[in-house]
């Protein structure tokens, strides 16, 4: 991103601007050193993971000294974000505006490639890092429905429809909301098969064994957000994904064209055939 705005993110507006400048009267707190590797859409999982993380991986691998980075206070009350930070061997120094830094030196990363592409061997170095001394699962048999059925956007509203087809096939149902990093982790590293909705869940293919399988539900026309192809990739994962359609509630209404908000509909016929080729000889 060319800018960013601490505190405000792209609705600042002048009452932001003045509450920063009466900031500059109250007392500084002082840091020798920090790094700044986020930006306005590092709130979101996805993108801490892939677009923040990757960043401080390079960094530890360019064996470069300082460990504190510089977090909105917002940020931080994110658990997976205090989780992964531990993980690598980071510390979180928080502000929050209109508190006043003065930082004699600030350390700030750049992008290790462009949002929702990846540096293959980097990633898979970060997932390793990120794993650590967790146990390996010797025969990963585990396939995984991530629903959004307790979702307010962007979930499937027929998938009622599509329980039994998944239940067929063996896979479990899960819902991600509220579990820990540490619990999604235990969950996905003995996962083979992963089926879910476009949306950060799908993040979780970084703790599947190199060669599993990934089925994304795509909103038909949707040509654009090809982030969970590129990470299969990167991770050596087989991709393939199904394509759902937008939902029309009346005749009158236009239907949404934004992927992550939309509402979307899949027959159970258009993902029977990937699921009968991705479970064969696996036992879910």
């Amino acid at each position: 991103m060319d800018t960013y705005f601490p505190g405000h993110g792209p609705r600042r507006r002048w009452r932001g601007c003045l509450r920063d400048l009466t900031g500059l009267l109250r007392p500084a707190r002082c840091l020798s050193e920090a790094i700044w590797a986020h930006d306005d859409l590092s709130a979101n999982y996805f993108h801490w993971f892939t677009d923040v993380l990757p960043k401080l991986q390079a960094w530890q691998e360019a064996s470069l000294p300082c460990r504190t980075l510089l977090l909105p206070a917002t940020l931080l009350q994110r658990g997976y974000v205090g989780e992964s930070l531990v993980r690598l061997g980071f510390v979180a120094e928080s502000f929050d505006a209109p508190a006043r830094l003065e930082i004699s030196r600030l350390w700030v990363i750049g992008a290790t490639a462009p949002t929702g592409n990846f540096r293959a061997e980097l990633l898979q170095r970060l997932r390793s890092a990120l794993l650590g001394s967790t146990p390996a699962v010797s025969v990963p048999a585990r396939c995984i429905y991530i629903s959004r059925a307790d979702a307010k956007q962007r979930f499937l509203r027929n998938e009622a429809e599509l329980l039994p087809l998944l239940a067929v096939h063996g896979l479990e149902i899960v819902q991600l909301e509220g579990r820990s990093q540490a619990e999604q982790i235990d969950l996905f590293r003995s996962c083979w098969l992963l089926v879910g909705l476009h949306g950060a869940g799908l993040n979780n293919m970084l703790w599947m064994p190199p060669g599993s399988r990934v089925i994304e539900i795509r909103r038909r026309g949707d040509n654009h957000n090809n982030c969970y192809f590129a990470m299969a990739s990167a991770l050596g994962h087989t991709y393939s994904y199904v394509q759902a359609d937008d939902q029309i509630p009346n005749d009158d209404q236009i239907p949404n064209k934004d992927t992550h908000t939309a509402e979307l509909t899949l027959p159970p016929e258009a993902l029977q055939q990937l699921l009968q080729s991705a479970t064969e000889g696996l036992r879910c």
